[in-house]
């Protein structure tokens, strides 16, 4: 598994968050109208440091990457490979 790349990626999911400034405010915004339920996970530390850094680099909260992300897999049919 190369550096910096969060287990969940094995299955062959890539996701392009590029936006910064006003436009990651307004996909943030977006993803906001949907409603959301409150969870409690446990994640691996490396997956937490990995969104974290993409947060600083995109403006965008690391919660929110993280959901971006799993919308991208339900929108996108993606299933999970275990080997």
């Amino acid at each position: 598994m190369k550096a910096g790349v969060p287990q969940g990626s094995r299955a062959g999911a890539r996701i392009s968050v590029e936006p910064t400034g006003e436009d990651a405010r307004s996909r943030s915004a977006h993803s906001q109208k949907k409603e959301k339920k409150p969870v409690t996970i446990r994640l691996d530390v490396d997956v937490i440091d990995y969104f974290k850094a993409e947060a600083d680099r995109t403006g965008i909260p690391y919660q929110n990457l993280i959901n971006l992300y799993l919308q991208d897999c339900v929108d996108t049919g993606k299933t999970l490979c275990f080997a």
